[in-house]
């Protein structure tokens, strides 16, 4: 049997959030350098910072009432070799 906290299963998340949060630093660093030049860019951006505010925001009301320090136990399945 195998036994490991609940908080394990937020590294895979906090790993996808990394790449979320390097994705917007390089928006509003190009923002910044280059200007939005024209609406369709600037409104892009604006739909992809919200949609990451809405993602921080849910996920800080589900994933708050979770007891991360609860263990999980998982029991491996035998293989049976032969007939």
């Amino acid at each position: 049997m195998i036994s490991f906290p609940l908080s394990v299963l937020l590294i895979p998340y906090a790993v996808i959030v990394a790449v979320i949060l390097f994705f917007v630093f390089i928006n509003i660093k190009n923002l910044a350098r280059y200007r939005a030049e024209d609406v369709i860019s600037f409104g892009a951006l604006l739909i992809f910072l919200i949609g990451f505010a809405i993602l921080g925001y849910f996920s800080c009301q589900y994933l708050s009432s979770i007891n991360w320090t609860e263990q999980i136990s998982m029991t491996l399945p035998s293989i049976k070799v032969g007939l």
